[in-house]
């Protein structure tokens, strides 16, 4: 009886899945009423710092961007970025990221008003004058990996609300970007810049360019 009931659980749990457009990513709508921000991004480039207290400098990969606000009215920026592999690893910017890495970035670039994700959250005035310089910085993933996709929150307003089936229980990460377990019974979607990179590699699975170049830009809600 409950080898019976485990499989159907578990079969529940397939099929809620499979109706919840989130999981798929599904595309986004090209034209909302809802306010979007504009980006223009730099290439997805790796650097290797020497971090103090450490015997080795490590590699750590950083997506330079400039947003600005064309909206008609101020706007709070947020940015909410993960790096995906198609190996299956995870990383969100900013987290397990030193400081020295973002100065050594600073520094390179000789940009004394880039911000990184923490710095630059906030009120975002109009205009071009007012736009604002920041960095995504994220340890290295997976060399091996082959395909790379950022995923870029908060850019748009827009954002759907779908009720599930059935209750299910999902890993998603805190406000500290650790995983957790909650148990959803509908899922808030937002309107997600895609940004997908091809990330060439050698048979030993180093990585043979520092800097990526964009393939695919797209919106999806996630």
């Amino acid at each position: 009886m409950k080898v019976r009931l485990a499989v159907l659980l578990s079969a529940v749990v397939v099929v809620a899945l499979m109706v919840v457009p989130a999981w798929t990513a599904p595309e986004a709508p090209e034209a909302t009423n809802e306010w979007e921000l504009t980006i223009d991004l730099k290439p997805l480039a790796s650097i290797q710092v020497a971090v103090p207290g450490e015997k080795n400098p490590r590699m750590f990969w950083f997506l330079r961007y400039t947003v600005s606000n064309h909206t008609g009215e101020d706007q709070i920026f947020a940015p909410d970025v993960f790096l995906y592999t198609d190996t299956g690893q995870i990383v969100r910017a900013g987290k397990d990221v030193p400081p020295a890495v973002f100065n050594r970035i600073k520094s390179s670039f000789n940009d004394p008003l880039l911000k990184d994700q923490t710095a630059i959250t906030g009120k975002l005035l109009q205009g071009e004058d007012n736009a604002k310089n920041g960095v995504a910085i994220f340890p290295t993933f997976d060399p091996k990996a082959g395909t790379v996709e950022i995923f870029f929150g908060g850019l748009s307003g827009y954002a759907e609300i779908i009720k599930l089936p059935v209750p299910v229980t999902v890993t998603e990460p805190d406000l500290k970007g650790n995983p957790r377990e909650v148990e959803k019974t509908e899922l808030l979607l937002t309107k997600t810049l895609r940004l997908t990179y091809r990330h060439p590699v050698d048979p030993a699975g180093k990585p043979r360019e520092k800097e990526l170049q964009l393939v695919r830009q797209d919106w999806v809600m996630r």
